[in-house]
């Protein structure tokens, strides 16, 4: 989220009446207090004024970066075939020992049968993002623009539980109200997926590729660009 307000503030892009705000609910809220940590995002939260002057200084970034990337790939070529068999190797044993441990078995287990059940977020994150949401919505206004908002629902919803980052999860409807809560506090237009796309199917894990977590597949991407381009009429 607060990477997107920068990016905003960098790139603003002319003759703009519309402009779409995505939340995933798979992590946005987990990345945000990431982003905060870094000192150059919360610059762009605490200081309204803060600006890299990206779009003045892009082209001698690009030259810059188009530098490191040529060496990158030079030192990749030289060192392509020891990293390979090297991350072959280490992923296979990795994959080897977590079958000797059983580790996810082990861990669902445990998440079963504990009675205190992992909840995804605090009202930390979720006050943050409203934060940064009520700065990016002013931005956006005084641009002479609208702020939509997209929420783009996660695998888990339509699953029995979530498994992100070595931990299982309860799923809890909370963060979803407790988020359109605020977009409706703050007068903002909302696009649901979840309630315009994914539960007019009969099964919404078609919208996942093999049913697996993971990102949408190409026909969810789809209509859900149908859904958004139908909303600019």
């Amino acid at each position: 989220m607060v990477h997107q307000f920068a990016l905003l503030k960098e790139f603003w892009p002319k003759n703009v009446s519309k402009i779409f705000l995505f939340y995933y609910e798979g992590n946005d809220l987990v990345e945000i207090k990431d982003e905060m940590k870094n000192p150059i995002f919360s610059k762009y939260f605490k200081d309204n004024n803060f600006s890299q002057e990206l779009m003045e200084n892009i082209k001698k970034s690009d030259e810059v970066y188009r530098q490191v990337f040529k060496l990158h790939m030079e030192n990749l070529e030289n060192n392509f075939e020891f990293q390979r068999n090297y991350e072959i190797s280490n992923n296979y044993s990795k994959v080897f020992i977590s079958i000797l441990k059983l580790t996810n078995s082990r861990n669902m287990i445990n998440f079963l049968l504990s009675k205190k059940k992992i909840s995804d977020f605090n009202d930390y994150e979720i006050n943050l993002y409203e934060e940064t949401l009520i700065k990016v919505k002013k931005f956006v206004e005084e641009k002479n623009s609208q702020l939509i908002f997209v929420y783009l629902p996660e695998y888990s919803r339509y699953n029995t539980f979530k498994y992100y980052k070595d931990k299982f999860y309860n799923y809890n409807q909370y963060n979803y109200k407790k988020i359109f809560d605020i977009i409706n506090k703050n007068n903002i237009k909302i696009i649901d997926i979840h309630q315009l796309l994914f539960l007019k199917k009969k099964d919404p894990l078609e919208c996942f590729p093999r049913k697996k977590p993971g990102h949408y597949n190409e026909k969810c991407y789809f209509d859900i660009s149908t859904i958004l381009n139908n909303s600019l009429n």
